[in-house]
């Protein structure tokens, strides 16, 4: 009976959680998104705060801090057969502006504000943090631009089938400490393989700042398990364990990226996915999602 009910509290303040997991109910809304769209010019595009109103607008137009080694079309294929495509560069002046603005603003944590400083000199402090999120990125120059990039906007409404009217924003630390995988996830690091349900449709557009491995907060994912989830994983759980991960699609289908400083990549993020917990230093990443 709690089962029953949670699901019937679910379908009735967020639906978009229940059918959102299921790959039909995403291509069928992104049909009717632009059919729309045909009729009705779509709003411009719009940036906002994380878990905030989209409220400022943004001009598209290149930004000269990209590039890529695909296509458009290319991304959109390996989207669609993968959920992920890497192949964006950020350039080297972009990169160290967002690594300044991410060590000047204050920092937003579980229970307060801090600075950089502290988050890297106070080890109590330190050590009691999975994620520092910086603060007022919405209005960072850089970020608007990038996230206004027709490189970037063509993939992503080639991929969702729509052209998207909002961005949000995240650009975070994960610092280097004690913590273990039960406690990040306490502090919503997300250290287990789970797939997002944000909205009915999304994507991410995802940046490594500094030189990123296996032991400095590595990025993984599933790959094509956007589209090939079991039932129980559709019904039940968002997550799953890693040995769940291997058993149910395979070692070949496991992906860890690993890359230098600037490095982007495309991702569907209702695959599977999770974060590596850093173990020689902290990392420092910037998020676009469009929807």
């Amino acid at each position: 009976m709690p089962q029953i009910s949670t699901a019937l509290k679910l379908l009735w303040t967020t639906p978009h959680y229940v059918f959102g997991r299921f790959h039909g109910v995403r291509t069928t809304y992104s049909n009717a998104r632009r059919v729309r769209q045909l009729f009705r010019p779509p709003a411009a595009l719009a940036i906002g705060e994380r878990y905030e109103m989209y409220t400022e607008p943004l001009l598209v137009r290149p930004s000269g801090l990209l590039e890529s080694t695909r296509s458009p079309a290319e991304h959109v294929a390996r989207l669609e057969r993968d959920a992920y495509s890497d192949g964006l560069q950020m350039s080297a002046e972009a990169c160290a502006q967002l690594i300044e603005h991410a060590k000047r603003q204050p920092l937003g944590i579980a229970g307060g504000v801090i600075s950089y400083a502290q988050l890297l000199q106070d080890a109590a402090k330190r050590d009691d943090v999975a994620l520092a999120t910086v603060t007022d990125v919405a209005r960072n120059e850089v970020i608007r631009s990038l996230s206004a990039d027709p490189l970037l906007l063509e993939v992503v409404e080639g991929y969702l089938g729509y052209r998207p009217e909002r961005v949000s924003p995240w650009l975070f630390w994960s610092p280097k400490n004690r913590l273990s995988d039960a406690e990040r996830e306490a502090r919503y690091q997300t250290v287990r393989f789970h797939y997002d349900v944000h909205h009915y449709n999304f994507m991410y557009v995802n940046f490594y700042l500094m030189d990123t491995t296996e032991r400095t907060g590595a990025h993984m994912l599933i790959l094509g398990s956007h589209r090939d989830k079991r039932a129980r994983h559709l019904l039940g759980s968002a997550r799953i364990s890693d040995a769940q991960a291997l058993a149910d699609y395979g070692p070949e289908r496991i992906r860890t990226i690993a890359t230098p400083a600037g490095h982007g990549f495309f991702e569907d993020t209702s695959c599977y996915h999770k974060a590596l917990a850093p173990i020689d230093r902290e990392r420092l990443m910037l998020q676009l999602r469009y929807q």
